[in-house]
């Protein structure tokens, strides 16, 4: 099994538009470096954040340019212990080298 992006940290980002209308956050660490298929995402999340959102692959297109490969919908929780990781599984995001994993938010969240 190989790994994109890094392990799951406490840390902060900047929310960047993709598509003009809902925000994303690239973690930048650790591209992918095979071809395949995301079967499984952990991160740690605000307990205050958005109760739904997707998870994405991104490709750098040209330097700081981003265009989505792939995304899924999915379900944040409402309530979620200081430090915890949540843990999406049975995914199936396309994912090639180079790419890179992010979370997108819909308006308003």
């Amino acid at each position: 099994m190989s790994l994109i992006g890094s392990p799951p940290v406490i840390g902060t980002g900047q929310y960047g538009s993709v598509d003009g209308v809902n925000r994303f956050l690239i973690s930048l660490a650790n591209p992918a470096v095979v071809n395949g298929h995301i079967v499984r995402v952990d991160a740690f999340l605000d307990h205050s954040g958005p109760s739904s959102g997707y998870l994405v692959t991104f490709v750098e297109t040209s330097p700081g340019i981003f265009s989505s490969r792939d995304y899924v919908g999915v379900t944040f929780p409402t309530i979620l212990a200081p430090g915890a990781v949540k843990t999406w599984l049975g995914l199936a995001l396309i994912v090639s080298v180079g790419d890179f994993i992010g979370i997108g938010l819909p308006p308003g969240e």
